[in-house]
This record gives C-alpha cells, structure tokens and sequence, in this order.
C-alpha cells in the first residue's frame, strides 16, 4: 500500500498544518499537488500521530493525540489528560467518517510518526512509544506499534474489531536503538532497523506475524550519520535506507536486496547539499511505484520534488515556496 495515500489514488499526499491551526493536504496526481482543506486543528490542543489503516479497510486513517483539550467541535473527544486521549479520524476516500477511540488508557498513547520516539508515561515510569506510517507488524492490514518499556521492547498491534492488542517482546541488547522501521523483505510485514550507539552497526531484525524470525548485520555508519527515512526508492517492493550526514548535509542510500537467506545493501550516493535545503518527505508522489524526494528550504519554505524510476532520479518538479508558518506533518 502506498502510504499516506489519503484518496487511494496510488500516489502519497502531504498533509500540511499551519501555526493558527488551518489543516490541509496536497493530493498528488503525477507529481502535481491539489490543496484539500480538512478540519482546522489546534496545535497546542493535539498532535498529529501519524497516518495508517487502523481499521483494516485499505484507506489511510489520520491518528491524534487529543490532549487534555478539545480539538476540533461535534466528534472529537472531550477529555481529561489523565483519561483516555488518542483516536483517529477514520477517512473514506479523504473525507472525514467520524473520531473513533482506539482503547484503553495504557494502550492509547502509542503513535508516533517520525523518530526521535515520544515519551509518555505509563504505569508510574516513562516508556517510548515508536510509530511509523504504515506500519504493520502482523501483516494483518492493520496499523501496529512498539513500546520500549526500560529496555524491552514490545510490538502492540490491533488484533480485533473491539481493539484488544496481542504483545510480543524483542530483546536486542542496551546499546541497541530503533533507527526506522519498514518492509525490507518483501513480505508485506514491517522490520526494524536497529542501531549501535556505542559501534555504530545497523542490524535488521525481520519479522513475521509479530515476532522476529531474523537478524541481519549491514554494517557500520559513521556516528554522524542519522536514519533520515526509509522508503522504496527503487520500487522493488522493499523499505530502502536514506542516510545524512548532519556535520555535512550529504545524503545517500542504502538499497537493500536479498543476499542468500539474508538481507543485504548497496550504496547509492546523492552527494552534499547547502545545509538550507533538506529533504521534508519521502512518498511515492508520482504512483509509479518508486518512492520520490521532496526537499524543503529551511529559510524560505520552497520545495522541490526529485522524482525516482527505480532509484534513478530522472527529473524534478518545482512546487513553489510554502510559508514556513505552514508545517509537513
């Protein structure tokens, strides 16, 4: 499934959120954004979580955490911050069907979009709540998450229509860190990247129907390179690895390939860019099935697409400068 597709169009849209609480997305077609407005939404009352099928009906769902305010009138929830407090606008074809709770109070802070993960506190101590777009640990169609609680690491997922969660652990030692998540074998279920603090070395853990069936060693980065996203550059139907170089602003990426029984990379360099520039997003924009660049100026606002054929740039798209009031959430 093509994420963030909110019009199940084949291509990925953006949603953008503006500082006064103005929402909205661009709905892709062949490169070319449209502007869609949604419900406006209070930046101090809410996050945007994330977007995922979390009723397993092959649309793409927006997931919030309504802190202790109301964020939207007539169906969002009205709570306490000590009550529940995350649900998700159920979507139809882009348009907004109805708020939706997703469970119990413990169960209810888990998704997040983007890494460094949040944290919450569950139970009396602080755990983190790790969340990627998408994705689907038990293969089962459904949005799943993980929580790290004091070092174990926990992957939850939706495991039926009433929202009960099945819970199965990973143990991948202390120095080890989620670095992104994403289906890099192919098998329609999401894996996780794993990361060193203390080596450097990235490792994969695959797995199926929730539980780790593999490791793999892809080896080492130098410390300041950071996991920028992980996508399918070169449409081959697996998660591939961005990488920058922060000290530098140079980027490149792993493709990741089967090697035997195992999961292997190679390489792909992109070189050093003006450290104003940086890539906002990865989606597949132009739906051929390849996932494309969107590069944002981080003084001006103005974005550019780089469109990827099998992880080969063959073009790119201007798309115009964008107030940086406005957010790529």
């Amino acid at each position: 499934m093509t994420t963030r597709d909110l019009t199940r169009d084949g291509s990925s849209d953006i949603i953008w959120w503006n500082d006064n609480g103005a929402l909205g997305y661009w709905d892709f077609d062949h490169g070319t954004p449209s502007w869609a407005a949604l419900q406006s939404v209070n930046r101090s009352a809410a996050t945007l979580l994330g977007v995922g099928d979390v009723t397993g009906d092959g649309g793409q769902d927006i997931l919030w955490d309504a802190r202790d305010t109301v964020i939207a009138t007539t169906f969002l929830y009205y709570g306490e911050i000590t009550n529940q407090r995350v649900g998700y606008w159920d979507m139809d074809n882009s348009r907004i069907e109805s708020w939706q709770l997703t469970g119990d109070n413990f169960s209810s802070t888990y998704l997040r979009s983007n890494f460094p993960p949040i944290t919450e506190e569950v139970r009396g101590h602080l755990v983190d709540i790790i969340y990627s777009d998408g994705a689907d640990f038990l293969g089962d169609g459904r949005s799943s998450y993980i929580i790290n609680d004091q070092g174990t690491y926990s992957i939850r997922a939706l495991a039926d229509p009433n929202h009960a969660y099945t819970t199965y652990s990973i143990s991948p030692g202390s120095d080890w860190s989620i670095a992104g998540l994403g289906d890099f074998t192919k098998d329609r279920t999401t894996d996780i990247l794993w990361r060193n603090a203390a080596t450097d070395e990235v490792a994969l853990h695959s797995v199926k129907n929730g539980v780790s069936i593999s490791y793999t060693a892809l080896g080492s980065v130098g410390q300041n390179w950071e996991v920028a996203a992980t996508d399918d550059f070169n449409g081959d139907g697996r998660a591939d690895i961005l990488w920058r170089d922060a000290s530098t602003n140079h980027y490149g990426f792993w493709t990741t390939f089967d090697y035997g029984s195992s999961v292997a990379a190679a390489w792909t360099e992109l070189g050093i860019f003006d450290p104003d520039w940086q890539v906002a997003k990865t989606g597949d924009y132009f739906g051929d099935g390849s996932a494309d660049l969107i590069w944002r100026s981080t003084s001006t606002g103005e974005l550019q697409l780089w469109d990827y054929d099998q992880g080969v740039m063959t073009g790119y798209v201007g798309l115009g400068i964008v107030s940086t009031d406005w957010h790529l959430v």
